[in-house]
């Protein structure tokens, strides 16, 4: 009876969300229902999925497009930020979403995607039922999934170089590889960065503050939970439905503001359905515990936050990196020579909080181009209704100048790479000079000739005075 019982409950509760998720499509049937290719062809985009293999075995979707004649400028990676996809680039407006605009400019556009997210849950040697899948933080996604889709990409592209455009996690990646990885920072041209997150002892996002201080992070993980917020059909189908109810619209708001946060005045509110049927998309317990490290981690007083690998206590941490405490990301390290880094945060951020970013960029080797948007929280650099004005333009613009910087560079170098080609372009010139030369010599002997000639007719006064003009 009791199994029974069990059985007949949730039948009840599949029939419940079938109804749901029926009703939501029913009532959407606009882009919450799209995949992201979907997404993407219906603007004439054209759309690749690319299978990237990481080093230690995960096997990831990364996203490739551009316009249909093909991409005339170089490639720009995009990774996107904690709980998230590939998807956050391209789920607003055409005309709003960064992904969108760089491909309209003619970019090669690429989106990665963290292993755990709904594109990456396969991998060479385990399911991903398993928990020897979900054994990794971001740590892992800075030393193997970060590098494999660069090299990826250099080698699809035949480019020497990309730029980098991260969001929230996407940021904290690079930062790390940047600063530990020495082979990574001859690759990466532009690193546009934003919402960074590298210290996070102030962070204000609700879920990140609960999983530090209540250790709900050790609790979930202690109760076998691998998964953490993945993409689930009552996410993908029915919170959609619910944003679009005058009544249920509330429960977006919490949503967002508990996970991450974002500015209620800045969101583009008309398309939070599309949002929340795309988002969140999954990551591991040991990710969310590793940012929760991140914030009971001190240095110097309760104010300071290390940035950090992840902490696997004393005696494992001594067998895994030879010290008691875990390797130190050193930001004083990062390659601002190689790399041109440009920062963009928010004046209300929940989770990449001021106070933070302030000390990020203190300890950078050199202060790097700032933003900061006072009227922001961390989703309204994806989504919010203004970015396509205030934030894109600056990255659009770097991106266009380099570029044009490198094609001249190209031709100049093309002109004059052949030594033969070298040496008769400089011998034409001279043949052309002093072809110039004899003409206009020519030319100013016949002008004298023909003065002298009026001269012989003018009376003798006029005569030397005309003389004397026309030696002078």
């Amino acid at each position: 009876a009791e199994y029974m019982g069990r059985t007949l409950s949730l039948g009840m509760r599949t029939s419940m969300l079938s109804v749901l998720a029926l009703l939501s499509a029913v009532v959407l049937a606009g882009d919450e229902t799209k995949t992201i290719e979907e997404l993407i062809t219906q603007h004439g985009f054209v759309f690749e999925g690319i299978p990237v293999r990481t080093p230690d075995g995960y096997i990831c979707q990364m996203h490739r497009f551009h316009r249909a004649e093909g991409a005339k400028k170089g490639p720009v990676l995009l990774q996107h930020g904690l709980f998230d996809s590939s998807d956050a680039w391209v789920v607003n407006y055409r005309d709003r979403a960064l992904g969108f605009i760089l491909a309209d400019e003619g970019f090669d556009v690429f989106m990665g995607n963290s292993r755990g997210n709904k594109y990456c849950l396969e991998h060479e040697k385990f399911e991903s039922t398993q928990s020897e899948f979900w054994d990794f933080s971001w740590d892992e996604m800075a030393a193997h999934d970060l590098p494999a889709y660069v090299d990826t990409v250099l080698g699809i592209t035949s480019a020497s170089k990309l730029s980098y455009v991260g969001h929230s996690q996407g940021t904290t990646q690079m930062f790390a590889a940047l600063v530990s990885q020495p082979e990574i920072t001859e690759k990466v041209e532009l690193f546009a960065a934003l919402a960074p997150v590298t210290y996070i002892a102030h962070t204000e996002s609700p879920l990140i503050q609960a999983a530090a201080k209540m250790r709900v992070d050790q609790l979930v993980a202690s109760l076998g939970v691998q998964q953490l917020l993945p993409n689930s059909q009552f996410m993908e189908s029915v919170m959609p439905w619910f944003c679009t109810n005058s009544f249920f619209s509330w429960m977006c708001d919490s949503v967002l503001h508990f996970m991450i946060g974002y500015n209620k005045e800045e969101m583009q509110q008309d398309r939070m359905s599309v949002y929340l049927s795309h988002f969140p998309s999954g990551t591991s317990t040991k990710d969310l515990i590793h940012w929760a490290q991140g914030v009971r981690s001190f240095s110097g007083g309760e104010d300071k936050s290390d940035f950090r690998q992840f902490d696997y206590g004393s005696d494992e941490n001594m067998k895994r990196y030879g010290s008691e405490t875990p390797p130190l990301y050193d930001l004083s390290k990062f390659p601002h020579q190689t790399t041109h880094l440009m920062v963009f945060s928010g004046g209300v951020d929940k989770v990449a909080n001021p106070t933070d970013v302030d000390r990020m960029i203190a300890d950078l080797p050199t202060r790097p181009f700032w933003n900061v948007f006072e009227g922001y929280d961390h989703l309204d650099f994806m989504w919010g209704q203004n970015a396509h004005q205030d934030v894109f333009p600056a990255i659009v613009q770097q991106l266009n100048e380099r570029w044009t910087a490198k094609s001249l560079a190209a031709t100049s170098k093309s002109g004059s790479s052949d030594g033969w080609t070298g040496t008769f372009s400089f011998t034409s010139a001279m043949v052309v000079c002093a072809a110039m030369f004899a003409t206009v010599s020519a030319s100013v002997v016949a002008f004298v000739v023909i003065r002298k000639r009026r001269i012989q007719k003018i009376p003798l006064v006029q005569k030397q005075d005309l003389e004397q003009t026309l030696l002078v």
